[in-house]
């Protein structure tokens, strides 16, 4: 049948475009901040770097943040990236604030020593914040230690002005997403569900401008985060991809 959604008295479909939350470019623009004051998820990346330290019994991060079932202080698998980064992607609250720390075991008395400079809560652990208005976080430590690791957290700023990367359509359509990007690079593709599990990894050059389809039928349906690694400029940036069969 012939069913429209939102039709207004001008034909299908709606003339309200003004009020989405992407532009006709599939940008993401700054009237998104709007839902900051109810309450909305936004992805949340931990990322520990290991050198020099014993993984033989796997990386873990855990504390007062909800993993993917929604539970706080589980002890969280972390996934490795490369040069000994280890990583766990999760969903938290806008405004959420709480505390965290990282281990390698499996057991809560096997954990990392938090620098006393460094410590936000309970006189050991880490700290961590969402702040209003963000697009998601990343909070990225070497081991034991107040020094973060360089990497590029994504915010509605970097979506919208200086994204090097665009995803559309997103909602995908039949599991394919198209990709754009505004330089010339290698690029290592990597989408990432809500366990933090690495379900697709491949590396592309990618050209200015130019589009590249990727078919992600065989992850499933569901909501993911899309990193793209980028080789030469050293930097990475994420998109929140919502997969429809």
């Amino acid at each position: 049948c012939d069913c429209f959604i939102y039709a207004d008295p001008w034909g299908a479909g709606s003339s309200w475009e003004n009020k989405s939350f992407w532009d006709f470019d599939y940008n993401l623009h700054d009237g998104v901040n709007w839902m900051s004051s109810f309450g909305f998820n936004v992805p949340v990346t931990f990322k520990v770097d290991m050198t020099g330290v014993d993984v033989s019994n796997g990386v873990y991060v855990t504390g007062e943040f909800p993993n993917a079932e929604g539970e706080a202080w589980k002890l969280n698998s972390m996934t490795l990236e490369d040069r000994n980064v280890y990583s766990y992607t999760t969903e938290m609250e806008v405004g959420a604030t709480g505390s965290y720390y990282f281990l390698n075991d499996d057991n809560f008395a096997v954990r990392e020593k938090v620098p006393e400079e460094c410590v936000e809560y309970w006189g050991l652990d880490r700290g961590y914040r969402i702040p209003a208005g963000s697009a998601g976080e990343t909070f990225s430590y070497v081991w034991s230690s107040c020094d973060e690791i360089d990497t590029v957290s994504v915010n509605v700023q970097s979506l919208t002005s200086g994204s090097l990367i665009e995803v559309f359509p997103n909602p995908s359509q039949n599991s394919i997403i198209n990709l754009t990007f505004s330089v010339n690079d290698r690029v290592d593709l990597r989408i990432i569900n809500a366990s933090g599990q690495i379900v697709y990894n491949r590396e592309i050059d990618c050209y200015k401008n130019n589009r590249h389809m990727i078919e992600l039928m065989s992850i499933g349906k569901g909501v993911y985060f899309l990193r793209a690694y980028f080789n030469e400029l050293n930097l990475n940036q994420s998109r929140r991809i919502i997969l429809d069969m």
